[in-house]
């Protein structure tokens, strides 16, 4: 999203432009019309950005903390939501825009006290060039010059990021629980993602998996040059667009242990043809067209993971609500039955009623840990 202001010659001026970054929704008028406040992916940092009407805009001190979301007072005072991958959401007030956050609200400190894993960010750079960013969490009790399996969780959207959020996300508890269970954790922001500026994030239309699983890819084998990987023992997981790179990562490489396709596009035609209105309009702009133009349909057909899924040699578990209309369910069965069919060690999980992620507490534990027990089965020791 972009912020454009008006001038008595009718011209328009992106003031926001400088920034390169997607603005999210959620943003704020200061007191007066004189700013906007909101909030922005910038590297692995959720962060509230100032946008004055004139002039560069900056972001807040946070000091550290991740915004959730943002509101302002009528007398010019910040709220923010925030969190941390130690720190559990709570409320925190800015009294002006240069002020330090304090917090408001204390709900979450039954979270305080406990020993979480460390979490780093890591940069690199594709074949071409690419440069990419994310993050890396070492497990509980990590030792050094000790090789350890390694969870790559790639996220959703694609036009989002993997932020240093407590709860972050698609991926949930499960960077904390895979941790837990002595495991590294790759989060990789592959090219498409919003941290990294508008031409990253362009990045991916008319390339929706060469490039991107390039940049996974070559992140990986940064891991592995530090000497902390183990390297028979690496999972594949992803939800959303994130199952879309998983269910490309395992039909185009060989060394995964296994892997997790959560409502992930296989077949670009289908998710033209049968997905909501949103998602069709983003994947007809992305892929260049609809899959009946001639100039745009080979691209479906090379870009779809369902195309190559014969050369699929990993156990795979597929989860897929069974009320998803962003990614239809439809696309899950296809990939179970081109794996059960020659033999893949497969499983398949339907969930009832459940939309493009279970919204019920006891559906996204049954998720959350569908996940878990299938990685530790085949990264286990």
């Amino acid at each position: 999203m972009d912020f454009y202001v008006g001038s008595p010659t009718g011209a328009a001026q992106d003031v926001s432009a400088h920034l390169n970054r997607d603005l999210a929704a959620n943003f704020a008028w200061l007191p007066g019309g004189r700013a906007l406040v909101g909030i922005a992916n910038a590297g692995i940092d959720s962060k509230v950005f100032l946008q004055p009407l004139h002039g560069p805009g900056r972001a807040l001190r946070l000091h550290g903390l991740q915004a959730l979301s943002v509101g302002v007072s009528s007398q010019g005072a910040v709220a923010v939501v925030a969190d941390g991958t130690t720190h559990a959401p709570e409320l925190y007030l800015l009294r002006t825009v240069d002020s330090a956050p304090v917090p408001l609200t204390h709900f979450n400190r039954r979270f305080d006290g406990y020993t979480y894993p460390v979490s780093v960010a890591v940069h690199w750079r594709a074949p071409d060039g690419q440069y990419n960013d994310g993050i890396l969490t070492y497990p509980n009790g990590y030792t050094p010059g000790r090789r350890y399996p390694l969870v790559v969780f790639s996220h959703g959207g694609p036009e989002w990021a993997s932020i240093e959020h407590f709860d972050a996300d698609e991926v949930g508890p499960l960077r904390l629980l895979f941790a837990a269970h002595g495991d590294l954790v790759f989060e990789p922001n592959y090219r498409g993602s919003d941290n990294l500026g508008n031409a990253h994030e362009h990045a991916i239309y008319r390339d929706p998996g060469v490039g991107p699983d390039s940049d996974v890819i070559s992140g990986i084998r940064m891991l592995e040059a530090k000497g902390i990987v183990d390297t028979a023992r690496i999972a594949a997981v992803g939800h959303s667009y994130g199952g879309y790179m998983t269910a490309w990562l395992i039909t185009h490489q060989h060394f995964w242990r296994c892997a997790v396709v959560a409502d992930g596009v296989t077949d670009w035609t289908e998710e033209y043809e049968l997905s909501g209105a949103g998602n069709l309009a983003w994947t007809r702009a992305s892929l260049g067209g609809s899959p009946w133009n001639p100039r745009s349909a080979a691209l479906y057909r090379t870009g779809s993971p369902i195309t190559y899924a014969g050369d699929i040699t990993t156990p795979t578990l597929i989860l897929s609500g069974t009320d998803d209309i962003t990614v239809p369910i439809t696309e899950a069965f296809a990939l179970y039955h081109a794996l059960a069919s020659r033999h893949v060690p497969v499983k398949f999980i339907g969930i009832p009623g459940a939309y493009h992620m279970p919204q019920d507490p006891v559906h996204r534990e049954l998720f959350y840990a569908a996940m878990l027990q299938w990685v530790n089965k085949y990264l286990g020791p």
